[in-house]
């Protein structure tokens, strides 16, 4: 970006994306604060300029699917990741471990790396286990990776994902993860046996709840026209309903429109008019 004001930019993006905070506050959970989510995204663009000068929509997609998640892209849940000039939602083990505790059923969370001077023993068949003993010295090199969740009701699940079965997770994930697998080998590892394991057992549980289930079928709607940056203009993305179809009174049964007819004041009767007349002209229109 050549000779870039990035205080400026800040403070319009700050500006613009607090317009935001009524869209944001339909996709958090209740018990978020939609202050302490704002917050914490223009912390996150302090920490990393670079999020200013990616695509703006793509930003904004993140920030919206990170409040649908329930969680905060602080770098411990969730983290705001630029590749190839757009914005994607990464999501961390502490963000996975937060949404099985709160909405699956999940007791307890184990995970770990196993490296190649551990010990480790693993069975599987009618009486499963995993022993893991780390040993304090050199561990050595990345071997395998495991999972065990701990559910309410006292079931016991476990995954354990050797180094080539990581190795094709990591291949076959988008490019944004690539630096965070340079970095934090091991705990990318965990978080995609976590994933397995959540994946494997999703048919039991649902990882969203209901909480947020009024609000899945919402959508992004931003300019009309493509554009790569957003800053400066007054054209936000608005979250918008689906449509739906307006209700149709049901038709009165024979039984009601007489009860209505009983119920309803007769209207005072014109001096050529008598009473008799009056109550003759309601039992002539009854239904039966």
């Amino acid at each position: 970006m050549g000779n870039v004001n990035y205080q400026q930019l800040f403070n319009e993006f700050r500006d613009e994306f607090g317009k935001m905070a009524g869209q944001i506050q339909i996709l958090l959970p209740k018990e978020m604060s939609v202050d302490i989510f704002v917050r914490v995204v223009l912390t996150a663009v302090q920490k990393k300029i670079e999020l200013l000068e990616a695509d703006r929509k793509s930003f904004y997609d993140a920030c919206l699917e990170c409040a649908k998640e329930g969680l905060l892209p602080d770098g411990k849940e969730a983290a705001l990741v630029v590749y190839k000039g757009k914005v994607s939602l990464l999501i961390m083990v502490e963000g996975i471990q937060r949404q099985l505790y709160k909405y699956a059923n999940v007791s307890k969370i184990i995970s770990h790396a196993v490296y190649e001077h551990d010990q480790f023993d693993w069975e599987q068949g009618d009486n499963e286990f995993i022993r893991h003993k780390p040993t304090l010295e050199d561990r050595g090199n990345f071997k395998a990776v495991y999972a065990i969740f701990k559910m309410n009701n006292g079931e016991v699940f476990r995954e354990v994902l050797n180094k080539s079965e990581v190795d094709y997770l990591k291949n076959a994930g988008f490019g944004a993860e690539g630096a965070f697998w340079k970095k934090w080998y091991g705990e990318m590892a965990k978080k995609s046996v976590i994933h397995r394991l959540h994946k494997r057992l999703k048919g039991s549980f649902d990882v969203y709840g209901d909480e947020t289930s009024e609000v899945t079928n919402y959508k992004l709607q931003g300019p009309t026209t493509p554009q790569s940056n957003w800053v400066g203009q007054n054209e936000v993305p608005k979250l918008v309903a689906p449509q739906i179809a307006p209700q149709i009174p049901p038709k009165e049964t024979p039984m009601q429109s007489m009860e209505k007819a009983l119920n309803t004041p007769p209207p005072q009767p014109a001096p050529q008019e008598s009473r008799t007349e009056l109550v003759a002209t309601v039992v002539d229109d009854d239904p039966f």
